[in-house]
C-alpha cells in the first residue's frame, strides 16, 4: 500500500497546462473581436454586436491555425478576460462555447447550443430544426448572448454539398 500514487494531487504537468503564455496573437484576436462589438455613446465597448448593414447584419470571426497551435486556449483566454463579456448574474450569458458534436447536423448543433443556454428539449424527435433555431434566437435575447463560439466549426462543413453549406451559414448568420 505504500507504493500507491495519489493521482488526484496536482502534478508538475497539470500545473504547466494551467499556465498561459500570451503572444502577439492575443492582441490581434482581441482587436478583431472588439471590432465586431458596438461602442456606447461614451465610446466604450458594450456587449452588443455591431451591425454592418441597414438590415442589421453582424459578422463572424474565424481563427485558423495548425492543429495543436493553441487556438482554443487563445479564444478561451481572451473571452474569459474581456470585461464586457463577463457577468455576475446566472441569468445572463454574454457568450457561450459549444463544441461541434460528432455526426453533427444543424439540429444537433442547435440542441447543443440550447443545452449551454440551460434549455433542455425533452423529446428531440418531435421538434423541427427550424423551431430549435427559433428557440436559440429567443434564448440569446433572454440571456443577453452576443457571441457564439463554435469550436471545431470546420466539422460542420465536412462532406456537405454547397446547398447544405449555404444553409449552415445562413442559419448561423441569422442568429443575431
Amino acid at each position: 500500500m505504500e507504493n500507491l500514487v495519489d493521482h488526484t494531487a496536482a502534478t508538475p504537468w497539470f500545473d504547466l497546462r494551467r499556465l498561459y503564455v500570451p503572444s502577439g496573437r492575443d492582441a490581434a484576436f482581441e482587436t478583431a473581436l472588439k471590432d465586431l462589438l458596438q461602442r456606447g455613446p461614451d465610446g466604450e465597448l458594450i456587449a452588443q454586436p455591431k451591425h454592418f448593414t441597414a438590415t442589421c447584419e453582424t459578422r463572424g470571426l474565424m481563427v485558423v491555425a495548425k492543429t495543436g497551435s493553441g487556438k482554443t486556449t487563445l479564444i478561451r483566454h481572451v473571452l474569459s478576460n474581456l470585461d464586457i463579456l463577463q457577468t455576475v448574474s446566472p441569468d445572463i450569458q454574454p457568450w457561450i462555447s459549444v463544441e461541434v458534436p460528432s455526426n453533427v447536423t444543424m439540429k444537433s448543433l442547435g440542441i447543443e447550443v440550447l443545452d449551454k443556454l440551460g434549455y433542455r428539449i425533452e423529446n428531440q424527435r418531435s421538434i423541427s430544426e427550424h423551431e430549435i433555431w427559433r428557440i436559440v434566437r429567443h434564448r440569446f435575447r433572454l440571456k443577453g448572448t452576443v457571441l457564439l463560439w463554435i469550436d471545431e466549426a470546420q466539422d460542420l462543413f465536412r462532406t456537405k454539398g454547397p446547398a447544405t453549406t449555404r444553409h449552415i451559414l445562413n442559419t448561423i448568420k441569422n442568429l443575431m
